[in-house]
Formats: C-alpha cells, sequence, structure tokens
C-alpha cells in the first residue's frame, strides 16, 4: 500500500482486503480472542487510509510537478 499510487487499484484492493479481514476477525473471534490486536478497528484503518492518501497525494503531485518541468526544460535544468 506504502509503494502504490493513490488511486491505484492495487491500493484500494489493498485497502478493500484489511476491511474483509478486520470484518472476517470480527465475527470469528467475538467472544474468543483477548488480544491487543483487537483494538484495531476499521474505523482507525480508515483513519490510517486517509493519512496514507493524503500523504501520497502531495508526493505524487510534488513529482508530477517535476516530471512537467524536466519535460519542459530537458533533464539538464
Amino acid at each position: 500500500m506504502e509503494h502504490a499510487h493513490s488511486d491505484s487499484q492495487v491500493f484500494e484492493d489493498t485497502v478493500e482486503l484489511w476491511m474483509y479481514y478486520l470484518k472476517t476477525r470480527d465475527d470469528l473471534t467475538r467472544t474468543t480472542l483477548l488480544s491487543p490486536a483487537r483494538w484495531y478497528t476499521e474505523k482507525m484503518l480508515l483513519t490510517h487510509v486517509d493519512n496514507i492518501r493524503k500523504r501520497k497525494l502531495m508526493e505524487e503531485a510534488k513529482d508530477d510537478e517535476e516530471n512537467k518541468k524536466s519535460e519542459t526544460l530537458g533533464p539538464k535544468a
């Protein structure tokens, strides 16, 4: 997830898979698992994904701007 573009299918599939994992884990271990891992919730995942997406959008915008500049001015600029 860290290496895929924020709008890529890989990124979206990763988020969807994590959501499925959390729901399945909660359904299967509702009364049996007592672990700090259960504290990681869907809400926490979505917050984490939003933070990653925001950071990646800034990085991607910077990279796009640098690419446009190098295409316009050439590699020596």
